[in-house]
């Protein structure tokens, strides 16, 4: 390891990586693979470049005061 830079970035990334994959499963209920979330998945928090304090948050709170939920089944990790 003489004379190298220690860096953990890819690991650090591939271990944050595996974390959202297992959410998007759980979420959906169904068996997402690394190579297909990486092609096809979805934008997690589109426009964040545009977000202000006083930005309309992107989950709100339904006419009942509650938050949705994801329900597998019903969510989709490529919407």
């Amino acid at each position: 390891m003489r004379g190298e830079i220690y860096n953990e970035g890819e690991y650090g990334a591939k271990s944050t990586f595996t974390a959202i994959l297992g959410r998007e499963a759980c979420y959906s209920g169904k068996i997402v693979r690394w190579d297909e979330l990486l092609e096809k998945g979805h934008d997690l928090a589109p426009g964040i470049d545009e977000y202000t304090l006083k930005s309309t948050p992107p989950v709100v709170r339904g006419e009942d005061g509650k938050y949705p939920v994801p329900t597998p089944g019903k969510y989709s990790p490529f919407a």
